[in-house]
């Protein structure tokens, strides 16, 4: 009904190959420095990340890249109402939920209860699933996902607007600033000379706590206008 020619249908086609950190740098969406340090943070598991951006942008493709340093011992759970995630370790357990109201909510909490996962993969968080992702965060278990926003800083906003409808934004400020890690931002840019869409990380940010009503935020490394990234600033003594 809501297409005026006629049916539409929208085809998803994923690649062959799973990307991987690496094969990022050799595309230009990230200079060498920048996956060497996401490495270290997956392998980790104590830092959670969020990868936002426009539709588009590449936030699944560097989630699935991401989650291939992550150990091989880890008990991953993956949630999603639509089998986009393919998480580059080889045993996870993946839940596919219908995209109705709660549905993606009921599926974390029962996965954060049941499954005691040491590694939380949400597909994407685009409505209510966000409160059940910051109280995730606020149980210390590690949780990465994708959301849509326009800057690293406006994730932020972005999970609080999705989440107010279930707390308060003054209870919720506190927890994402202590248990969300890290925000990745990917653009994608249009190049009229080369008539094509460039996609790549133009900024990375720590959170280190919240205080006096506001967000503690670092900026770890973004790039240039000429297309250069700067240096990192800081690493994982971070979160340590």
């Amino acid at each position: 009904p809501i297409s005026r020619e006629g049916t539409a249908i929208n085809i998803r086609r994923f690649a062959r190959k799973k990307l991987s950190l690496e094969d990022l740098v050799a595309r230009g969406s990230a200079d060498k420095e920048t996956i060497d340090f996401l490495a270290e943070v997956a392998a980790s598991m104590k830092v959670s990340v969020v990868f936002a951006g426009r539709p588009g942008a590449g936030k699944t493709t560097w989630l699935n890249a991401f989650s291939a340093h992550l150990p091989s011992h880890a008990q991953v759970t993956v949630v999603e109402t639509f089998e986009e995630l393919q998480p580059q370790v080889e045993h996870f357990h993946h839940l596919v939920v219908e995209d109705e109201a709660g549905g993606m909510a009921d599926a974390i909490n029962s996965s954060v209860l049941r499954m005691r996962p040491d590694v939380l993969m949400i597909g994407e968080v685009v409505s209510r699933e966000a409160f059940q992702y910051i109280l995730a965060l606020n149980l210390g278990i590690v949780s990465h996902t994708t959301t849509h926003a326009q800057s690293a800083r406006m994730a932020l906003a972005r999970l609080e607007n999705l989440a107010q409808q279930d707390m308060d934004v003054r209870e919720l400020r506190p927890i994402i600033g202590n248990g969300l890690g890290m925000v990745i931002h990917l653009a994608k840019d249009y190049i009229p000379e080369r008539r094509q869409y460039v996609r790549g990380m133009s900024e990375m940010i720590a959170l280190q706590g919240f205080e006096n009503g506001e967000y503690k935020i670092k900026v770890l490394k973004r790039r240039k206008p000429d297309g250069t990234y700067t240096p990192l600033e800081g690493g994982m003594e971070l979160f340590r």
